[in-house]
């Protein structure tokens, strides 16, 4: 299923490529860290045509809690006030086993690297990855801890 899963997601990316290639990048990095074996995929939250296409935040949200988004946008986290602290704080309280935080991390900086200042998605990414600074270690340990047999 994940082939075809990927190979689905980065045609609906093509598609979006006219207007703004940064889809398929980003479906590539999304793909690269939140889909490695023993781990909660992401593909399995977020549908073909939202993987690619998520702001940042709110795939982080639905990641880490593992809520799959109403189609309508009318689920619990879009209604949240403050999605960057909601998701600051899922991340330093969360103790899911299932989540690769070592790949979390890899996906963010490499997110702030391949975005511009100029981007409206900047912000948002430097906002995540200044949440996550502080406690990258911790969060490292967490993995230590899980062992895949």
């Amino acid at each position: 299923m994940s082939d075809i899963f990927y190979e689905e997601m980065m045609d609906y990316s093509r598609g979006l490529a006219c207007i703004d290639n940064r889809v398929i990048h980003q479906g590539n990095r999304r793909w690269k860290y939140f889909e490695q074996d023993g781990y909660r995929k992401l593909s399995d939250i977020l549908q073909i045509e939202n993987y690619s296409t998520f702001i940042d935040i709110y795939m982080l949200a639905h990641y880490i809690t593992g809520m799959i988004p109403d189609e309508y946008d009318e689920d619990e986290i879009a209604n949240i006030d403050d999605i960057y602290e909601f998701v600051s704080d899922l991340i330093r309280y969360d103790e899911s086993t299932d989540i690769n935080w070592e790949n979390v991390i890899a996906y963010v900086n490499e997110q702030k690297e391949a975005t511009n200042e100029q981007d409206d998605e900047y912000e948002g990414i430097e906002r995540i990855y200044k949440s996550l600074e502080p406690i990258k270690d911790e969060l490292l340990k967490r993995n230590d801890a899980f062992c895949l047999y």
